[in-house]
């Protein structure tokens, strides 16, 4: 990972100014692979909490799915806790602004690390799940798989490959790509509050990537609660190899 001082050495690409305070975690975001869906606005506005009001990019919302692996999660000042430094997400999200400050609303998240779950669900309010996951590659090859259960023995799972090209680059400001990915804040409620936690990191160094999609029900609810149906493949796909993040606490 890279020193933190070399991660806030750059802040010129940042939409918003570097949040005020010390960071409190540090972590490494591993073969992240975006695939977006635009959305009907209407459809989406009804999931979001007071407070926060849907972005949108040329009159559409977009709903993103984005399965990656984690690791070198520390808490500053703390050395490292076994068996808490690495696990597998995936992250259901949706684009949001508060007081013109653009950033991300997740409506799922889903990680093989259960004291994740319940941890981030009583400190946050963040809606983890558990779900058995795996994040494997076979030469330029990711393959991505989830089998959730939920309440009342709902289940899902996502089956995805992804093959990114060689290429790397940085999204074009006011380009869909550089919408969708350059966001540094994450909005959660909890206990009836609205909070925003900023993250900083450099510019995503992104890559093409061609999707096959072979199974996905990991929308299901969303389709079951507002009649949501979306195409099997995504409409738009990036994919990271790796970024570090810092991480600041939780503000009102």
């Amino acid at each position: 990972m890279r020193d933190p001082q070399e991660i806030l050495s750059k802040t010129d690409h940042r939409p918003d100014p570097l949040p005020v305070g010390s960071w409190v975690m540090r972590q490494t975001w591993n073969h992240l692979l975006f695939a977006h869906w635009p959305v009907p606005p209407a459809l989406l506005e009804p999931l979001l909490p007071r407070g926060l009001v849907l972005d949108t990019f040329d009159d559409h919302a977009y709903l993103t799915v984005l399965p990656f692996r984690m690791s070198g999660v520390r808490v500053r000042g703390l050395p490292p806790i076994p068996g808490a430094t690495a696990m597998l997400q995936v992250n259901v999200r949706t684009y949001v602004k508060r007081a013109g400050r653009g950033g991300i609303y997740f409506l799922a998240l889903y990680t093989d690390h259960l004291p994740t779950v319940w941890l981030t669900r009583i400190a946050l309010g963040l809606p983890y799940h558990p779900a058995r996951m795996s994040l494997t590659s076979r030469g330029t090859t990711l393959q991505a798989t989830l089998e959730w259960t939920l309440q009342h023995h709902d289940t899902g799972s996502l089956d995805v490959a992804c093959t990114p090209s060689p290429e790397v680059w940085h999204a074009r400001p006011g380009s869909l790509e550089h919408w969708l990915t350059e966001r540094y804040s994450m909005y959660t409620v909890h206990a009836g509050t609205l909070w925003r936690v900023d993250v900083h990191h450099h510019p995503w160094p992104l890559q093409q990537a061609q999707v096959q999609v072979h199974h996905q029900s990991l929308l299901r609810p969303l389709h079951q609660k507002l009649g949501l149906e979306l195409p099997a493949a995504p409409a738009l796909v990036q994919y990271a190899r790796q970024m570090d993040a810092l991480m600041w606490m939780p503000r009102r």
